[in-house]
């Protein structure tokens, strides 16, 4: 009986201590625990792991390379999360690579995905801390589309209103519908695309003219352009003033003469005042001047034009300071 009775103690004990490595081990595999091969820890930190918990998978390109062996705070605003890796990686990840905090498909646990980065760097060594990057926020984004939707029901609210209150409008309507404030709006179109067409065109004459005048082609590009040809033309403008003033000082002569003319004319005087005496000839001799000074004004007047001409204005601009700076230079000598 108390033989008996020591076997099934032993057994029962057996059994209960094979239960208890059997549910550990579960529990260690479920956990994604690597209990017979070889590992190493890395180390990253993060200022939010969003759910993050000890035995949660860590991925590289996808594949499943360790498990988040725990999780400490360093401060109120870092945490610290050391990983256990299979070291059959340890010469595929580099100290340069990046870890982050994602989600194991849409609702699923969360995950440390690691993503090599370019540029050459060494493998790294147990112990080692990545560099992190802030995972995307689901509240966030939440909020965001929240806000969002909130916004396209007011643009969507305004743009049933403003539908309503043009459907009510009988003067919209009336536009609308009437066809020919469609023929003249596509008239509009098309006179506006021919004024631009016509624009277009006078722009491209005008380019070519101002190309031929900088090549010195045509009449304006030669006188523009050549020297010897406005060399000419202040010569021709230089002989011709000077005409006008020998004109000017021979019409007040003329004038001169002509008021002794009428002088003696109306004395009877002289031999000149005899022949005046004869109305026809004295008639001939004041129709005479009269032509003449005439012609002398007209020529005033066309001196007086050629002034103000855009080729000739600087000539007599430069004029008019000489006879200012010769007056000034007259007035100050002794």
């Amino acid at each position: 009986m108390n033989v008996s009775q020591g076997k099934n103690i032993k057994l029962g004990t057996f059994v209960i201590t094979g239960l208890f490595f059997l549910i550990l081990m579960l529990y260690l595999i479920g956990k994604n625990k690597n209990l017979f091969g070889s590992s190493f820890q890395l180390k990253a930190t993060f200022e939010n792991v969003n759910g993050l918990e000890a035995g949660n998978n860590i991925r590289y390109a996808g594949i499943n390379v360790g498990t988040v062996d725990r999780l400490d705070f360093i401060n109120d605003t870092i945490i610290e999360v050391t990983m256990l890796m299979n070291k059959k990686v340890k010469h595929i990840i580099r100290k340069n690579a990046i870890a982050s905090i994602g989600t194991d498909g849409l609702v699923g646990n969360k995950i440390i995905n690691i993503v090599a980065t370019e540029g050459n760097a060494l493998a790294a060594e147990p112990g080692d801390f990545l560099k992190s990057r802030k995972s995307i926020d689901t509240d966030d984004m939440l909020r965001t589309l929240s806000k969002t939707n909130e916004n396209i029901k007011t643009i969507t609210d305004s743009l049933i209103y403003t539908v309503t209150e043009i459907n009510k409008s009988q003067v919209l309507k009336s536009i609308l519908n009437d066809t020919q404030v469609s023929r003249n709006l596509k008239q509009t179109i098309i006179n506006a695309k021919n004024a631009t067409s016509n624009f277009n065109t006078s722009a491209l004459l005008l380019k070519n003219m101002l190309h031929d005048v900088n090549e010195g082609k045509g009449n304006l590009g030669l006188l523009i352009r050549d020297t010897t040809a406005m060399h000419s033309i202040h010569t021709a403008v230089a002989n011709i003033d000077s005409a006008g003033r020998k004109i000017s000082h021979l019409s007040q002569t003329v004038n001169m003469l002509a008021e002794n003319i009428n002088n003696q004319a109306e004395n009877g005087n002289g031999t000149l005042g005899m022949i005046m005496r004869d109305s026809l000839f004295s008639n001939e001799i004041r129709c005479t001047v009269q032509n003449f000074k005439k012609a002398a004004k007209d020529f005033d007047e066309n001196m007086k034009a050629l002034q103000h001409n855009i080729f000739f204005r600087n000539y007599f601009k430069k004029k008019e300071q000489e006879k200012a700076t010769l007056k000034i230079n007259e007035a100050h000598e002794p």
